[in-house]
């Protein structure tokens, strides 16, 4: 669920990959690796598997439609670009002279460009911030208020907020009680 919004999200409010993922790591207390460099781990072809067994296992799921793999996820695999498996995904490392660089995937034209610092002011006020609660409170405060906020405050707020509901709806399904949702969270993915 939380790649699939991210990857809408991305395409909603005109962000690139480094963006995404510079929201979606450390800044809210999750892995570094946050959502495209983990989904090139995973394997994109995996994912896309992932994607299709849930939206034909889901039925009834009210957010069924959401599990659809989405057309920059089917291009990707179309090219072979698989993640990691394949040398190249939403990233891909290349070797320069004598060093490897990190290049990303640029969705608006599917060619890879020099990676580059996502360079937005929450985010950047954030960094200061060593406690994640804390760090969230200051990130999400003007949204939360009413005000519009940057693209990584609208981004940080629809993707936790839409993925939060959708798991609190699961709860009768998956688990006897939303803090083992959370604990399964903390274990299992690493999310603070």
């Amino acid at each position: 669920f939380s790649i699939l919004t991210a990857i809408r999200l991305m395409s909603e409010l005109g962000m690139t990959v480094e963006e995404v993922d510079a929201c979606t790591g450390p800044a809210i207390g999750w892995p570094k690796s946050a959502t495209f460099r983990t989904a090139d781990l995973v394997g994109l072809d995996v994912l896309a598997h992932v994607v299709r067994n849930i939206y034909d296992n889901s039925p009834e799921d009210e957010s069924r439609e959401l599990y659809r793999v989405p057309a920059l996820l089917e291009e990707l695999i179309r090219r072979g670009s698989l993640g990691e498996k394949s040398g190249k995904g939403f990233y891909q490392r290349v070797k320069g002279a004598g060093e490897k660089e990190i290049l990303t995937l640029d969705p608006a034209t599917m060619e890879y460009r020099s990676k580059q610092r996502a360079r937005i002011a929450s985010l950047e006020m954030g960094r200061s911030i060593e406690d994640t609660p804390s760090r969230l409170r200051a990130l999400l405060g003007p949204v939360m208020a009413g005000q519009p906020g940057d693209k990584a405050q609208q981004f940080i707020w629809r993707a936790l907020s839409e993925m939060c509901a959708y798991a609190a709806r699961r709860v009768p399904e998956i688990s006897d009680s939303v803090a083992d949702v959370d604990r399964a969270m903390r274990w299992g993915f690493g999310w603070e």
